[in-house]
C-alpha cells in the first residue's frame, strides 16, 4: 500500500495533525502540539515553544513532483528554522528536529537533507529515524504500536476483526452501564464485607460470596463491579452471565481482552441455581475451567455468589466441586457473609438507608405516613431490632415495602416480622385476590425465569376465572411487591420475574399446600414449560425414573402446546418410552430430521444422548434401523456433530451405542447391498472420528491449559523448560486415556495431534503464574473516603434516632 499516494488524499491540517500523532508515538513526546494554518518559520509542531527538545515539519507532497524539488523544499524548510532560531525565538537549546513527508526519497535524498540539517542545525538530526518519508511510513503503518494511527486518518483499512472487537467492545461497554440501572448506590451501605472483598478480588481475580438468603450477595457484587467500573486507572466492563455461559465468557474473553489493556469483571449470580442445587457435573467442570482461567490471566475478572445451603448440596453431590471449594477457594477467594459478622452499627445503616430508600420513591401522603410510623420506632429501645436473629437486609426491605399494612403498632409490626418472617409473606398473600394469586402461581410453574408477559396472559386466560378481572392491573399492583418487570424496547417485549429468590422459596411451599390451584393451572396448561418437572433429576433409561405423565400428555395433546418446537426430543423419547414407534413411524422420522438436540427437560443436557439412548435400550429392531438410516443423512449428522453439551465423553457413549447396535442388527440393515460393514468401515463412524480428533485438539488447544496442582514457580529448583515437557507428558497420557476409556479409537493415535499450541500455553501459563498481576490502586479508598462524614456516628442512637423527615 502506497502511503505517499494515500497521503495525498489528506488535507493539510489533516497530514500535519497525522504527523504529530506518529512523532508523538515515536519519540514518546506526549508535549507536543501543532498551529493553526499559515506562515510556520518551518516549525508545524513543537514541545515547548520557549525551550523546546522537538520540533516537526510535515510536509504533504504531490506525487508528480520530481525528487530534487522535493529536497530544496526541505532544506529550505530547515534553513527557515535555522535563521529564526535566536533572532526571533531565542533557542539557545539544542532540539531535534523531525521531518514527515508523504513523497519518496532515494538514500542520495536522505543523505542530503541529513547533511544540510546537521550543517546549519548542528545534532538535529542524530539518525535516519529523523525523516519519515513514503517507505518508512509504509513499514510503521504495518506495525501494531501505529496502526491505529493510520487507520484513524484512513490511510489503511481497518481490520475487520478490530473493527468487529470494538463493536462488541462497545456492546459490553453499553451493557456494563445499563447493568446498574435502577441500583441506587446512595441507600447502599458500605460494610468491612465490601472492603475486603475488592481488595481480594484484585489480588485473587476470582471470588465466591456464599451465604444465606438475604443477607446481600448479589447488592455486594454489584457493588463490587461499581467500583471497578469507576477505577480512574484501569479500564473495566461488567457483565452479569449464567453459569452455562462459561464457555462463551471465556470464548469472548480470549477474542476481544486478552491482548489488550481493558479488563473484564464477569458475575455469576446464584450460580449452582436460584433457590436449590440445579447444575450437572459438566456445569460443575466447566467452573473448575473458569477458576483455572483467572489463574492463567492478568485483565479477568470473576464473582461467583450462592446460597451457603446450595454450595453444600453440590460438594456433597460433586467429588470434584469438592475438593475445588475446599482446595483452591481458600480463604481469600471463599468470602463467607455471616449475619454474626455485621456489626451493630452496619446494621443501623442498613435499617436506616431501607427507610430513606422507600421515603425517596413514594409520594408525600405516604411519606408522611412512613415518617409517623419510623416515629414510633423512636419511642422504643432500638438493640430489639438491631441484634435481633433474623436481621436481614431483605427482611427490612420487606418491612419498609409493606410499612402501610401494618395497622398495628408498627414497633410490635416490626419485631413481630422478624420473629415469623415467613408470616409477611402469608400475610400479603392473603390479601391478594384469588385470580393474583392464580397469577403468581402460573409464573412459577414455568420452568425458567424471567417469562414473557404474554405467555403469562395466555397460560393466565386458559384457567377461566372472573371475566370482571382486569389482568395488566393486577400485574401493576404485583409489581414492586412480588414481580418485577423488565421491558425490552428493542423488541417490544416485556419479561416478568419475581422479585427475590425468597419470594420463590415462599411460593414453592405453598403450591405444594394449595394442591387444587396446582392441579388446575398443570391441567389447562398450554405450555410444556409449566408441566415439565423442574426438578435436576438422573434421567436414566429405566422407565420409572422418567416422568410418565409428562411423556403421555405431551404425546397425547403435542398440538395444543404453544412451545412444542422446542420438545422434539422428549417426544421423540416419548414416543420410544411408550412403545408408540408403529403408530407415529413417518412423524417420529420427521422429527429426527430436524431435531437439534436440545433437551428441555434438564439444563445442560445433550439431546441426542437421551435419544440414542433410549433407541439403544429398546427391543424395536426396525427403530434401529431407522435410526442408523437417519444417521447417514448429513443434515441429521451434522445436528449431532454440532449439538449443545458435545464433549469428549457424550461422543464416546453416542459411538458406543451405534456400534452395538450395528453390531446386533447382524446383517439385515444393509441386505441391499453386496456385502457387509462394520461400523468401523461406515462413513458415519469417520465422521464421528473426525469429530473426537477435533474435540481432543480442542482440549490441547484450550489456552487456559490447566498447569499440574502442586508446581512451585518460585521455587529455586524450578526449571521452566523441564516443567514444559512434564506437563506434555502428562497431557499425553490424558489423551491415551481418552481414546481407549469410554469407546477404544484404536485408529487414532495420540502422536499425530498437534501439541505446538498446547506448549506455547503451558509456557505463558508458567510466566503468569509467576507474574500474576493484581490491580493495585486507591479507587476503593477514595469512594470509601467520599462516604465518610466528618461526625462520624458511633452508636445506634446517632444513626437511627433522628427524623426520618
Amino acid at each position: 500500500m502506497d502511503i505517499g499516494i494515500r497521503a495525498d488524499g489528506l488535507t493539510t491540517s489533516d497530514f500535519e495533525e497525522f504527523a504529530l500523532e506518529i512523532v508523538k508515538k515515536k519519540f514518546n513526546n506526549t508535549k507536543l502540539h501543532g498551529f493553526k494554518e499559515g506562515k510556520d518559520d518551518g516549525i508545524d509542531g513543537i514541545d515547548d515553544v520557549l525551550s523546546p527538545t522537538l520540533l516537526i515539519q510535515a510536509k504533504r507532497w504531490q506525487v508528480t513532483k520530481s525528487h530534487t524539488t522535493a529536497v530544496s523544499l526541505l532544506k529550505d524548510e530547515i534553513k527557515k528554522v535555522s535563521i529564526n532560531k535566536e533572532t526571533k525565538y531565542g533557542w539557545n537549546t539544542n532540539f531535534r528536529y523531525v521531518i514527515v513527508t508523504s513523497m519518496g526519497l532515494s538514500p542520495d535524498d536522505l543523505k542530503k537533507v541529513r547533511e544540510y540539517a546537521n550543517e546549519i542545525l548542528p545534532g538535529s538530526m542524530p539518525s535516519d529515524e529523523y525523516i519519515l518519508f513514503s517507505s518508512t511510513l509504509t513499514m510503521m503503518s504495518k506495525d501494531i504500536e501505529f496502526r491505529n494511527i493510520f487507520e484513524n486518518y484512513g490511510l489503511v483499512e481497518k481490520n475487520i476483526s478490530r473493527v468487529l472487537r470494538k463493536e462488541r467492545l462497545n456492546s459490553i461497554e453499553a451493557e456494563s452501564k445499563s447493568y446498574f440501572k435502577g441500583f441506587d448506590f446512595n441507600f447502599f451501605v458500605e460494610t468491612d464485607f465490601l472492603g475486603r472483598a475488592y481488595q481480594n478480588l484484585q489480588k485473587e481475580h476470582i471470588l465466591l460470596i456464599q451465604g444465606p438468603a438475604g443477607i446481600g450477595k448479589t447488592t455486594t457484587c454489584t457493588m463490587l463491579g461499581n467500583l471497578l467500573l469507576n477505577n480512574e486507572q484501569n479500564e473495566f466492563d461488567v457483565i452479569v452471565r449464567k453459569v452455562e455461559d462459561i464457555d462463551r465468557v471465556l470464548r469472548l474473553y480470549n477474542t476481544n481482552y486478552k491482548d489488550v489493556e481493558r479488563n473484564l469483571f464477569v458475575i455469576f449470580d446464584d450460580f449452582l441455581g436460584r433457590n436449590k442445587f440445579d447444575v450437572n457435573e459438566r456445569i460443575l467442570l466447566d467452573i473448575k475451567k473458569l477458576y483455572s482461567a483467572s489463574k492463567y490471566t492478568n485483565n479477568l475478572f470473576i464473582c461467583l455468589n450462592s446460597r451457603t445451603q446450595i454450595i453444600q448440596d453440590a460438594k456433597l453431590v460433586n467429588f470434584e466441586f469438592q475438593k475445588l471449594i475446599s482446595e483452591d477457594f481458600t480463604e481469600g477467594k471463599n468470602f463467607i457473609i455471616d449475619l454474626e459478622k455485621y456489626s451493630s452499627i452496619d446494621k443501623a445503616h442498613i435499617f436506616r438507608k431501607a427507610f430513606e430508600r422507600k421515603l425517596s420513591v413514594i409520594n408525600q401522603d405516604a411519606q408522611h405516613e412512613l415518617s409517623g410510623k419510623y416515629e414510633v420506632l423512636r419511642t422504643h429501645k432500638w438493640n430489639r431490632i438491631i441484634n435481633h436473629r433474623n436481621f436481614f437486609p431483605r427482611s427490612i426491605e420487606l418491612i419498609t415495602n409493606n410499612f402501610e399494612d401494618s395497622n398495628e403498632n408498627f414497633y410490635d409490626y416490626v419485631l413481630f416480622t422478624l420473629d415469623h418472617p415467613v408470616k409477611l409473606y402469608t400475610n400479603l398473600f392473603d390479601n391478594l385476590k384469588i385470580e393474583e394469586k392464580y397469577i403468581l402461581f402460573s409464573i412459577l410453574l414455568f420452568k425458567d425465569l424471567p417469562v414473557k408477559e404474554e405467555s403469562i396472559k395466555r397460560a393466565f386466560n386458559t384457567l377461566d376465572l372472573s371475566s370482571d378481572f382486569n389482568f395488566e392491573k393486577a400485574l401493576q399492583k404485583l409489581d414492586g411487591s412480588w414481580i418485577t418487570s423488565v421491558k425490552n424496547k428493542l423488541v417490544g417485549e416485556t419479561k416478568i420475574d419475581f422479585l427475590n429468590p425468597s419470594i420463590i422459596d415462599f411460593l414453592n411451599d405453598k403450591i405444594e399446600k394449595l394442591t387444587k390451584m396446582k392441579e388446575k393451572i398443570i391441567r389447562n396448561a398450554i405450555y410444556l414449560d409449566q408441566i415439565c418437572n423442574k426438578g435436576n433429576r438422573h434421567l436414566g433409561t429405566n422407565m420409572e425414573l422418567a416422568d410418565v405423565d409428562f411423556f403421555k400428555r405431551l404425546l397425547n395433546n403435542w398440538d395444543i402446546f404453544e412451545d412444542n418446537e422446542y420438545y422434539i426430543g422428549e417426544k421423540l423419547t416419548a414416543i420410544i418410552k411408550l412403545e408408540k414407534f408403529d403408530d407415529n413411524k413417518g412423524e417420529f422420522l420427521k422429527l429426527l430430521g430436524k431435531y437439534d438436540g436440545s433437551w428441555r427437560m434438564s439444563k445442560y443436557y445433550n439431546g441426542w444422548s437421551r435419544v440414542i439412548s433410549e433407541i439403544y435400550y429398546s427391543d424395536n429392531d426396525e427403530l434401529k434401523q431407522c435410526l442408523i438410516n437417519s444417521i447417514e443423512n448429513p443434515v441429521v449428522m451434522e445436528s449431532i456433530l454440532s449439538s449443545n453439551y458435545l464433549d469428549l465423553d457424550i461422543l464416546d457413549e453416542i459411538v458406543s451405542y451405534l456400534d452395538t447396535m450395528v453390531d446386533g442388527l447382524s446383517y439385515g440393515i444393509f441386505s441391499d447391498k453386496k456385502y457387509n460393514y462394520e461400523f468401523t468401515e461406515m462413513d458415519i463412524y469417520f465422521k464421528f472420528r473426525d469429530k473426537k480428533i477435533s474435540l481432543l485438539q480442542d482440549f490441547l488447544d484450550d489456552d487456559e491449559a490447566e498447569v499440574d496442582d502442586g508446581v512451585d514457580v518460585e521455587s529455586e529448583e524450578f526449571n521452566s523448560s523441564t516443567e514444559v515437557e512434564r506437563q506434555l507428558k502428562r497431557y499425553t497420557e490424558k489423551i491415551n486415556v481418552m481414546l481407549s476409556s469410554g469407546y477404544n479409537w484404536a485408529d487414532i493415535d495420540a502422536k499425530q495431534l498437534d501439541y505446538s499450541g498446547l506448549e506455547d500455553n503451558i509456557t505463558s501459563n508458567l510466566k503468569n503464574m509467576s507474574y500474576h498481576i493484581s490491580y493495585s490502586d486507591d479507587a476503593y479508598d477514595l469512594w470509601r473516603e467520599s462516604q465518610i462524614e466528618v461526625d462520624i456516628p458511633e452508636t445506634i442512637e446517632d444513626i437511627l434516632d433522628k427524623p426520618l423527615l
